[in-house]
């Protein structure tokens, strides 16, 4: 092993990440301590939909088959409407930040990296929005 380096950044381009060892005249990522949060931000949302998905399973077993009136006025409860959108915006968080974690580790180039993450950010939020107001009009909370 070679001398520790202090730079506070990845030399092959500039990121933040932390400490560097320098082996063999190369530099390596020892730790950047930054995942730790986002890791347990994943599992506290894999966690929060474990429920939600039983909830939605049963949800679905129950009413399928069932016509529009009866699913809008089970939807109707304030109850039920929460837990959907909350499945819903939970879901989507839980799906982005582990597309977040792919990019990363796997897309090399910084710019489709960012492009990727855009995307990502853009279709996590439309899907958001279109899903939590389809919840939200079937709930009878608003009407376009």
């Amino acid at each position: 092993m070679g001398p520790l380096d202090l730079r506070p950044h990845d030399p092959r381009d500039g990121r933040d990440l932390g400490v560097c060892l320098l082996v063999d005249g190369e530099h390596r990522i020892v730790s950047a301590h930054k995942g730790s949060g986002h890791f347990f931000r994943q599992r506290f949302s894999a966690v929060l939909l474990v429920p939600l998905v039983v909830w939605f399973v049963y949800v679905v077993a129950r009413y399928t088959g069932a016509d529009h009136a009866t699913v809008k006025e089970f939807l109707g409860e304030p109850i039920n409407a929460g837990l959907m959108v909350a499945l819903i915006l939970v879901g989507v968080y839980h799906f982005a930040s582990g597309m977040q974690v792919v990019i990363e580790d796997y897309i090399a180039a910084p710019g489709s990296r960012m492009a990727l993450m855009f995307l990502t950010r853009l279709f996590s939020l439309a899907v958001a929005v279109a899903a939590a107001l389809a919840a939200s009009m079937l709930a009878g909370w608003i009407t376009l």
